[in-house]
């Protein structure tokens, strides 16, 4: 959990900001046009490079299915990546693997649901026809047999990762500790018993309200004419019909801070303890985000870091962590330890309040914040050669922000030590957080048990 602290001379992070502005000069903001469909496209070519990384990018992620209906999204993404009625999964990698991609792959997030192949540039051809055929034909291809099969993968899937375990239920639990009831985020965490309950009409049902190509952007990163490309791409996605009626999904409130400090306590079966503390913070891109992304690195990419020195250069925690949880409506920033052998969460939790106390009491200097922001110039120079990198970060644009590395470069050089101090003020207080305990008890039962859930906010009447 804890991040390798990144030594760097002043004369190479001279070179590395040189070396981002170079790429920043290079980074020309992308094409985009919309297709009589609805279809949203992004092309960001990159002279002189042989592959390309080509995908779709849908409006609809697992905070986006009914309550109840846990599991929904990541059925239909496993069902679509399988093929349609003439493709089926064993195709689709026979025909890429002959292309030479190097990946090929599925996402779904909180968010978006999104496939992607990355492979050379002369077989793009191929990357857009497979995944036309998937948005026009995928029900053509749905049966009770592909679903069983593909439900089984997602169950493997959810138990391999411990999302129908204690695991889960915790992640369950921030999100419920730091967002409203009935908020989006707090139902995205999937559920085993939701998962056995979908049935063929419920995946026809959301597939044709969610994955149309008026719900979805097509974005491509590489080495090729956008030209030639722009006549493909009406080719192929150009006749595929609207996604059916759907129903509107506002979005949520704007984010604000807890109104009071809420505790929640969690029986889990594991055999060490942890704690975590939480606050609900802007969403990815807004103001604000940025600075948390940096203090983030802050409080624990060096040893003399505050949160890394209270906590592992003490001895009291085994590890640790502090990260934004960037997401398109709302974030989440936490910082999480577990307790060494001998020592409790309650010294983890007052050496996290110590440290940031002192913070507090003495911001982070220019100089701090401005030697975090060359390690992160210098990560983001590693992702100018990472067309995945390149190409999520578009696949994640909105209308009023494009993240080319260009503009998000500006985005986090940008900060400075008083943007630190605030968001801390404004976002991270004390009086107003979530703390979430988990004890580890082996008799606890799989899914843990909530013990306690002191401060929760009073459910409105209806």
């Amino acid at each position: 959990m804890v991040r390798r602290a990144v030594r760097t001379t002043a004369l190479t992070l001279s070179l590395l900001l040189l070396s981002g502005q170079a790429a920043a000069q290079a980074d020309d903001e992308p094409v985009r046009f919309t297709l009589e469909n609805g279809l949203r496209v992004v092309l960001q070519p990159v002279p002189g490079r042989r592959f390309v990384a080509v995908g779709v990018s849908y409006d609809v992620g697992a905070g986006d299915v009914p309550v109840g209906w846990t599991g929904l999204a990541h059925l239909t993404e496993h069902l679509m990546f399988s093929g349609t009625d003439v493709l089926d999964e064993v195709d689709v990698y026979r025909r890429l693997e002959a292309a030479g991609a190097v990946v090929r792959n599925a996402v779904t997030s909180v968010d978006r649901t999104t496939y992607y192949e990355i492979l050379p540039v002369a077989q793009m051809q191929r990357a857009l026809w497979i995944e036309s055929h998937r948005m026009a034909r995928m029900l053509a291809g749905l049966s009770e047999a592909r679903l069983e099969r593909q439900r089984e993968v997602v169950l493997h899937e959810g138990w391999e990762r411990n999302l129908y375990g204690w695991r889960g239920t915790v992640y369950q639990q921030r999100y419920l500790g730091v967002f409203p009831e009935g908020h989006p985020y707090t139902r995205f965490v999937e559920r085993e018993d939701d998962v056995r309950e979908i049935r063929l009409p419920h995946v026809q049902w959301f597939f044709q309200r969610n994955y149309g190509p008026d719900d979805a952007t097509l974005v491509a990163v590489g080495g090729f004419d956008v030209d030639r490309v722009r006549d493909s791409i009406e080719r192929h996605f150009g006749p595929i019909r609207r996604s059916g009626p759907s129903v509107e999904r506002p979005d949520p409130p704007p984010v604000q801070p807890l109104a009071q400090a809420r505790r929640i306590t969690v029986r889990v079966q594991n055999d060490r303890d942890q704690i975590e503390v939480a606050w609900p913070t802007p969403a990815l891109f807004d103001e604000g985000d940025a600075a948390l992304d940096l203090l983030s690195g802050l409080l624990i990419d060096r040893r003399e870091a505050p949160l890394f020195s209270a906590l592992v250069d003490s001895g009291i925690a085994l590890e640790m962590n502090a990260r934004q949880y960037s997401h398109d409506h709302a974030s989440v920033f936490v910082v999480a330890a577990v307790p060494a052998r001998g020592h409790t969460v309650e010294e983890c939790l007052s050496a996290i309040d110590g440290a940031l106390e002192e913070v507090r009491a003495h911001p982070f200097s220019d100089a701090d914040v401005d030697r975090a922001r060359h390690v992160w110039a210098r990560r983001q120079r590693l992702d100018v050669e990472d067309l995945g990198a390149r190409f999520s970060l578009l696949a994640a644009m909105r209308e009023d922000y494009v993240p080319t590395l260009t503009h998000e470069r500006d985005r986090y050089l940008g900060v400075d030590a008083s943007d630190v101090r605030a968001v801390m003020e404004r976002w991270l207080p004390r009086e107003r957080r979530l703390v979430l305990t988990s004890r580890a008890d082996r008799s606890a039962p799989p899914r843990a048990e909530i013990i306690s859930d002191e401060g929760r906010p009073p459910v409105e009447a209806r």
